[in-house]
């Protein structure tokens, strides 16, 4: 926490920050992984749990091929990560370089990320210069939920806390963790009419229990 900051879920060290993943690939064709994380100061009923399985690289004729298909949690990043980009933390652009490389279009997450998860199916797939993707998700949202069970915004904890650092219920009516449901639906179109130039166009929908 900052230097005016007192959260006594960080000075319990008996809950650590827990990350712990694993992954298999079969044939460079097949992928799959498996990931647990729990921020500092979670309790153990509090954590993100992720798994997905991804096929890549059919053929279906000369000049089109499926680039992926994804079962389970996945990533998609669109337009340099400015139009659209399921991570918890934002940064439109990225050097390329080692472990800053933006990972474009979609792919099997078994990141850290807690809140902008996405749990479904999707696929991509390449033509000669363009490149369609479809996804579908549905997974929990952290929200506020006023007094009369309305939603009012999302939002980013760490650690998640289900009435936040104070444990306050005269404030917080209903609990912050997966309080709200979110379907998500969409897709991304891209041309490369040249190397280097790229004309995107995408779109989604959100819908919330």
């Amino acid at each position: 926490p900052d230097d005016e900051g007192n959260i006594s879920a960080f000075e319990d060290t008996s809950m650590p920050e827990q990350f712990h993943k694993a992954s298999l690939t079969l044939d460079n064709n097949i992928k799959g992984g498996f990931a647990y994380h729990r921020y500092m100061g979670q309790p153990d009923s509090i954590y993100t749990l992720k798994g997905f399985i991804q096929n890549e690289q059919w053929k279906l004729s000369s000049n089109i091929e499926i680039d992926r298909i994804i079962l389970g949690n996945y990533t998609a990043s669109f337009g340099q990560g400015v139009i659209f980009e399921t991570n918890d933390d934002f940064s439109p652009r990225r050097t390329g370089f080692g472990f800053t490389k933006r990972a474009e279009g979609i792919h099997g997450d078994i990141t850290r990320s807690s809140q902008y998860v996405m749990r479904g199916s999707a696929v991509q797939v390449s033509m000669l210069n363009m490149r369609g993707i479809l996804f579908a998700s549905y997974h929990p949202r952290d929200a506020i939920i006023n007094a009369d069970s309305s939603f009012t915004s999302l939002i980013v904890m760490q650690p998640r806390l289900p009435f936040g650092a104070n444990g306050d219920t005269k404030k917080i009516f209903h609990s912050l963790v997966g309080s709200v449901n979110e379907v998500t639906w969409g897709g991304n179109l891209r041309i490369t009419p040249a190397i280097g130039t790229n004309l995107g166009f995408t779109f989604f929908e959100s819908l919330y229990d």
